[in-house]
């Protein structure tokens, strides 16, 4: 008898991750200290307050020093040997009536966000769009990962079409985004 992972297509199956980070509290104090000296400066508005219009940011290392363990094992428990670089980074702040329309980051790596201000009362996460339609209405699918709070990590394939629903609260949703090698 077939087991029921027989019935798939290996390439066809989307790798998704999503973890509370380890040391959650401290990783806050250091991640809020490169965005306070080095993304809030060259925040832009436009859907939402964003430094990613800058191009290359001066803070990946320091980034990829903090988050490196969440993003190793990150990778590894979605099934990949390589050990994870940040490629790029950046900040974004949501205030009210704030959003991100349907986007992907590109094709060949595996993007990020970490949540961290985030209060689930007054937001909603990113929301994630298959790669496919369902086979029951033809429709599109969404998928809206649960338990988020702050200090969540998710991790996903940099093709994955997604956006942020409109924040309708005044109460200041951020996040970092980053792509992976």
């Amino acid at each position: 008898m077939k087991s029921l992972t027989e019935h798939f297509v290996k390439d066809w199956v989307v790798p998704f991750y999503q973890s509370k980070i380890i040391n959650w509290e401290g990783k806050r104090e250091k991640l809020l200290q490169i965005y306070e000296k080095f993304s809030k400066p060259l925040m832009e508005e436009g859907e939402q307050f964003t430094d990613f219009n800058m191009g290359t940011t001066r803070y990946d290392n320091l980034i990829q020093n903090v988050l490196f363990d969440d993003l190793r094992l990150g990778v590894k428990e979605m099934g990949f040997d390589k050990i994870p670089t940040i490629q790029n980074s950046w900040f974004q702040v949501y205030n009210l009536a704030h959003s991100h329309a349907v986007h992907n980051h590109g094709m060949g790596a595996l993007s990020v966000v970490c949540y961290i201000k985030y209060d689930p009362k007054y937001h909603r996460p990113t929301t994630f769009i298959a790669p496919f339609h369902s086979l029951d209405d033809g429709n599109v699918m969404e998928y809206e990962p649960s338990g988020i709070e702050e200090g969540s990590i998710v991790i996903f394939p940099s093709s994955i079409a997604h956006y942020v629903p409109t924040n309708q609260s005044t109460s200041e949703r951020m996040v970092l985004a980053c792509n992976v090698n």
